[in-house]
């Protein structure tokens, strides 16, 4: 899958090689002139807003993306004047654009003037009520990764992102939790867990749907609580929570 911007091909689904910035497998052009030198470290993310994506999908193009200053996350620096080969849907180099000896063929893409980033992740989204229309537009922002927190169906989430993944769609990777685990008044993306055994058992429920991770709200007194936050650790899933309410004779949680 890949996004287009002006005759500018950038791979949205790619794995990484070692020689690559390993947070995301997704990148993004920025112009450069939007970036200060000052600041270009600290405020990177602010310039995607300046640039637009139209997208279309093409799981086999293959090109050079050179002459660009490529964002080092990991180290806190600006390589300049690099080049990345995409072979397949595969970031297979990474290097100084002098040092580029690019196989006939391959498409080279002139980007001068720009910086490449890692794809950005949104860590709370509820796409269950943005539906999959918000998909490409997550993309088109450089969101290439989304952290689910409570929707109805996992699996229609975990079949977005594998259809992302196998290029079948525009669309971000997806980490989801599926229905949040709540004591209240019946809603859109929560189920019930009013008492512990309850709580176990929707836990148990959500770990066979193979869901990323358990969420849990803070209307759940302190038996369910302590009762889902034990089985998602024996299960081995990640814990969210939205903090307990704590009642006068509770505060000794």
């Amino acid at each position: 899958m890949f996004c287009e911007h002006s005759g500018v091909v950038l791979p949205t689904v790619a794995s990484f090689s070692v020689k690559c910035v390993p947070l995301s497998i997704r990148v993004r052009l920025v112009p450069e002139s939007a970036v200060s030198a000052k600041l270009q470290m600290k405020v990177f993310f602010g310039c995607l807003i300046v640039l637009g994506l139209s997208l279309r999908t093409n799981a086999q193009t293959s090109f050079a993306i050179t002459h660009v200053a490529i964002i080092d996350v990991i180290r806190g620096a600006v390589e300049p004047d690099r080049t990345i080969v995409v072979t397949g849907n595969v970031i297979s180099w990474v290097g100084a654009s002098a040092d580029l000896h690019a196989p006939d063929g391959v498409r080279l893409i002139d980007a001068h003037g720009q910086f490449l980033i890692p794809g950005l992740w949104d860590m709370h989204v509820h796409l269950g009520n943005a539906t999959e229309a918000a998909l490409p537009v997550l993309v088109s922002q450089g969101i290439t990764g989304v952290r689910d927190m409570g929707s109805p169906s996992y699996s229609t989430l975990h079949r977005w992102s594998i259809e992302a993944l196998a290029g079948k769609r525009i669309g971000p990777r997806i980490v989801a939790c599926g229905p949040i685990l709540h004591n209240g008044p019946p809603y859109f993306w929560g189920v019930e867990a009013r008492n512990p055994d309850e709580g176990r058992q929707m836990v148990m429920q959500l770990a066979e749907e193979k869901v990323d991770f358990i969420k849990v709200t803070s209307d759940v007194d302190r038996p369910t609580y302590f009762a889902i936050a034990e089985s998602a650790r024996k299960l081995g899933l990640p814990l969210a929570v939205i903090y307990p309410q704590m009642r006068t004779e509770q505060a000794s949680w």
